[in-house]
This record gives structure tokens, sequence and C-alpha cells, in this order.
């Protein structure tokens, strides 16, 4: 693998372990929303998941999230030589 494909595989790895560590927020609000009852503020609970879910995908103020991930991974492929598609794994 050249130097070029290899940093950028790096640069995914990384962006991918930062989106990783931030995955747990997600959980843990997903989790509020499912374990509500009758009684629950499921509005409040349904905004929460949605304002942890798009911080971790934009990364708030100060970070890019996982936007730095997908902009790693076209990185990689284009220097990989493939073509590049969302639905690429």
């Amino acid at each position: 693998m050249s130097k070029n494909i290899e940093e950028a595989r790096q640069a995914v790895e990384e962006e991918f372990a930062k989106f990783r560590k931030h995955v747990g927020e997600i959980e843990m609000a997903w989790r509020a929303v499912a374990d509500a009852n009758p009684e629950s503020d499921v509005v409040g609970l349904l905004e929460h998941l949605e304002d942890v879910t798009k911080k971790v995908r934009t990364g708030g103020v100060l970070g890019s999230g996982a936007n730095s991930h997908a902009r790693a991974l076209s990185v990689y492929i284009a220097a990989k030589g493939q073509p590049s598609s969302p639905t690429n794994s």
C-alpha cells in the first residue's frame, strides 16, 4: 500500500474511533426513549435523542463529528482508486 493510501486509511480509522466513542451517547438517549412509560415526557425524550444524534453527526460547535469520517472515507476510497459511494462499507 502506498504511503498516501496508508495515511488515508489511518485517518478513516481515527475518525471512526472518535465516532464509536460518542455512539454511547446515542445509546443512552435511545435507552431513555425505550424505557419510557405512560407518564414520561416522550416528546422531550425524543427531542433529546434528536439533539444527541445531531451532535454526534455534526460534532456540535467545536467538532465535525461523523461528517469527518465521511470526508476521510471519501479521501481513502479515492486514494484506492474506487468510485465513491455512500453505500460502500
